[in-house]
């Protein structure tokens, strides 16, 4: 009589330790597996896969021309954070910068640009790399090389007693008004950053001088850069201004931009190769002994300069080239600014 309801007590006993130990166990192979996860992506970034060998497919690389100052400093010494010079990669990409335009489309191709900056009429040609757009009536001017595309334009702001009485608002609205220029002219480009930096002036019919606020200001420039190479940032050989800079005003009409230099060589992001770099030791040793280029020093008297920065990056050339290519850059005191070649000395050619 009583065999029944044991054998249910068994039963029930024995399928709560199933679902208990069942339970138990689908954790324990889920901690496991957690575990051995945790511990292989460990592995993985205490050794990571060693980077492809350099090709250097291009062999030696021309070097990099600068427009280099009379004023340099005597000497310098390291005074970053750590003390120490920063870690860097043996090797980097090289991209090759895409050729120039086709002279058979050249004229097409300014006219495009010329007629959405506002300029009609015919323009001069006093060179194969020059046309020459003016506009009598408003005293502009645009330049443009018909094979690279890029341009200057200028307008006389300085004697325009509207530009001087007008202020800016607010620097939003003076980069979103530059950037819209650029985009007007069909060069607001996927890689340049639409997020400018803007300087401040003040112009009066005598003078230009930076404005210490936005309230004081009824001129701005805006400079663009480029967006970064996974980690590496692209710099004008101008730090202080540029490659893509526009001088833009309170003004709502054409006058809203009263100056424009945009310089722009695009690069090809599949057509690279890995070449190896000199020991940051090295670079450290070129800067001691002269071997640098600067591209900016502002009020310095004399003695050595402190170089409180290094980093890597590539440099956003002035005038064509074939390469883009990595350097490394020192900041210091007096905002001191040197590079120097970064591709290994063995595959840089004069």
């Amino acid at each position: 009589m009583n065999s029944q309801p044991n054998s249910l007590t068994e039963i029930a006993y024995y399928s709560r330790n199933t679902i208990k130990w069942g339970f138990i166990s689908i954790v324990a192979a889920f901690l496991l597996i957690s575990t051995i996860r945790i511990a292989a992506s460990a592995w993985k970034t205490r050794h990571p896969p060693p980077p492809p060998p350099a090709d250097t497919a291009w062999g030696s690389l021309p070097v990099t021309k600068f427009e280099e100052s009379s004023i340099r400093p005597e000497g310098f010494y390291l005074e970053t954070i750590s003390g120490d010079l920063p870690q860097t990669p043996i090797q980097e990409n090289v991209y090759f910068i895409i050729a120039k335009k086709s002279k058979i489309l050249a004229y097409e191709d300014t006219k495009f640009i010329a007629s959405k900056l506002g300029f009609s009429s015919t323009p001069e040609n006093p060179s194969e790399d020059l046309y020459i757009y003016r506009n009598p009536s408003t005293g502009s001017q645009l330049k443009i090389n018909p094979l690279t595309l890029n341009f200057e334009y200028q307008y006389p702001f300085r004697s325009d007693q509207t530009i001087i009485s007008q202020k800016l608002t607010d620097t939003q609205t003076a980069i979103t008004s530059a950037y819209s220029y650029l985009t007007s002219a069909g060069v607001a480009y996927e890689d340049i950053n639409p997020q400018g930096k803007i300087t401040l002036y003040t112009l009066t019919p005598t003078s230009l001088n930076k404005a210490p606020s936005i309230s004081e200001a009824n001129l701005a420039r805006v400079d663009f850069s480029r967006n970064k190479i996974g980690e590496y940032p692209i710099l004008s050989q101008n730090l202080e201004e540029a490659n893509i800079s526009l001088w833009v005003t309170g003004e709502k009409s054409s006058k809203a931009v009263v100056q424009a230099k945009f310089i722009y060589f695009p690069y090809d992001k599949e057509k690279v190769s890995i070449y190896p770099l000199k020991p940051i030791s090295q670079a450290w040793d070129e800067l001691l002994a002269g071997n640098y280029h600067q591209t900016n020093l502002e009020n310095y008297q004399s003695g050595k300069i402190a170089i409180r920065n290094v980093f890597l990056a590539y440099m956003d050339p002035h005038y064509p080239m074939e390469f883009l290519k990595p350097f490394y850059v020192f900041e210091g005191d007096n905002k001191f600014v040197g590079v120097v070649e970064a591709i290994s000395s063995e595959f840089l050619a004069e």
